[in-house]
């Protein structure tokens, strides 16, 4: 049976994560979206602390 997914329907998932920026260790916060309709995404990592 396939997916129905409605139109202007949203997914939102935050998260973690840690990065390698320049040789440093970074962590960063995610915000992820996903607009499974048309299987599009917005992606947006904001630091948060460095090691």
């Amino acid at each position: 049976m396939p997916l129905s997914q409605p139109l202007r329907e949203a997914q939102v998932d935050f998260g973690y994560a840690y990065l390698e920026v320049a040789g440093e260790l970074v962590q960063a916060a995610l915000f992820v979206m996903t607009l499974p309709y048309s299987d599009a995404f917005f992606l947006q990592a904001y630091e948060v602390g460095r090691r």
